[in-house]
């Protein structure tokens, strides 16, 4: 999982980027864009991710930040 800051130059504010990574083929296989990212919709991204693939093993790995 990655978050990337997307500054928006016409409305001076960030938005950011949640995408799950695949690590093994490095394809982006889930995202969310939004102007906040809450706890919900990094469970909501899983949750969707899985639902259309119930039949693989995930192993989540992020670079908390760094």
């Amino acid at each position: 999982m990655d978050i990337k800051y997307i500054y928006i130059e016409g409305q001076k504010k960030y938005t950011y980027l949640l995408s799950l990574i695949d690590v093994y083929t490095r394809r982006i296989i889930g995202y969310v864009f939004k102007t906040s990212i809450k706890q919900h919709d990094v469970v909501w991204l899983i949750r969707h991710v899985i639902g259309e693939n119930q039949e693989i093993t995930i192993m989540i790995r992020n670079d908390n930040g760094h």
